[in-house]
């Protein structure tokens, strides 16, 4: 009884190990630190346009009801990254709200260069 019980659990053990192992080969690889995207995806003006808005937006315009667009769209280096100016979109326009993104063309990471309050 003991031995049935003892290659029951075994069986159990080693499929487990087997189920556990096939998940973490489907998993896909990990991003390098410090990049917002795979290496190898194309960074584009869309995607840079929706990393400078989200990096501007925070909980307090949100609640505010705050939206933005870009204002200006400009490529500073040839394929290392772009600058954009995002502003409200709402009407009436709100005193301050808005900035100027660095977004690199390469990690898809934006940065906050200057932030309008």
């Amino acid at each position: 009884m003991q031995t049935a019980c003892l290659s029951l659990t075994l069986a159990i053990i080693l499929s487990l190990g087997v189920c556990l192992g096939a998940t973490a080969q489907r998993q896909a690889p990990a991003r390098p630190p410090g990049w917002c995207v795979d290496p190898g995806h194309a960074v584009d003006s869309s995607f840079a346009a929706g990393q400078a808005i989200r990096a501007l937006t925070d909980s307090n315009s949100k609640r505010a009801g705050l939206t933005f667009k870009v204002n200006y769209y400009q490529v500073v280096a040839e394929g290392q990254g772009v600058a954009i100016s995002v502003v409200p979109a709402s009407r009436p326009l709100p005193v301050g709200g808005g900035g100027l993104v660095w977004v690199d063309l390469e990690t898809g990471c934006p940065i906050i260069l200057r932030h309008y309050e």
